[in-house]
């Protein structure tokens, strides 16, 4: 499970390998989670893109990871 906090109502597609994977909304509190699915082994890269209301969208820097 991916986790993390935004601003309140935030759109946040989540991008694994730069390919969209789902898009989550942040709730109330700003916290967000997303259940990764089953990944073989191999080198990741997950980021997460946000948007409030249509505006200007915001990446986060990538997160790599590899499962072995």
């Amino acid at each position: 499970i991916v986790s993390a906090s935004s601003t309140p109502g935030t759109s946040v597609e989540l991008l694994l390998d730069e390919a969209s994977v789902d898009t989550v909304l942040a709730d109330s509190d700003g916290l967000w989670s997303y259940p990764l699915p089953p990944l073989s082994e191999g080198n990741y890269s997950l980021r997460a893109v946000s948007q409030i209301d249509g505006g200007a969208r915001s990446p986060s820097d990538p997160f790599r990871f590899t499962i072995t």
